[in-house]
């Protein structure tokens, strides 16, 4: 069917160029497809513009391309959106309870640490780099912060109190 197709398209612009007369009549020029007269010449026309047919597009399916390629992109944006939203929670959950629990943890801003364990006894450090130290029962809780984020804990016993 489709060689046949096209053969067909190749013959029809050899059927289309007809013989095509120039004809004066009333003082205006008209082309016909008819002789004007019996000895009427066929006008000479410029060669037809054709260009070669390159492929064809298949538009309709760049276009469902093009909507697969968005959704994977909206897809991936979603779950990064998902995955970002469950730590944010999960670490919500954990400084909370250890707010609740009287104790530090790792990641705490320091107003979280301050309303876990109160203000410390000593604090020093400069440049962003601090060390909040805590001082009970005989033992030394040493907190350090890194731009105002707790970054490592330790707990010693307490060298005054042997």
């Amino acid at each position: 069917m489709r060689p046949l197709l096209g053969l067909l398209a190749l013959l029809l612009p050899a059927a289309a160029q007809a013989e095509v007369y120039r004809c004066t009549q009333d003082d205006r020029t008209v082309y016909t497809d008819t002789p004007c007269a019996a000895d009427a010449v066929p006008a000479e026309l410029p060669a037809l513009n054709r260009s070669a047919a390159g492929p064809s597009a298949d538009l309709a399916g760049e276009h469902d391309a093009r909507i697969a390629r968005e959704k994977q992109r909206r897809d991936a944006a979603d779950a990064r959106f998902v995955k970002e939203q469950a730590e944010k929670q999960a670490r919500a959950r954990r400084i909370r309870a250890a707010i609740l629990d009287h104790r530090a943890e790792v990641g705490m801003s320091a107003s979280e640490l301050d309303s876990a364990l109160g203000a410390p006894d000593q604090r020093s450090g400069d440049n962003g780099r601090e060390t909040w130290t805590y001082l009970e029962d005989g033992h030394r809780l040493s907190v350090k912060l890194r731009d105002g984020q707790v970054t490592a804990i330790s707990k010693k016993e307490d060298r005054k109190k042997k």
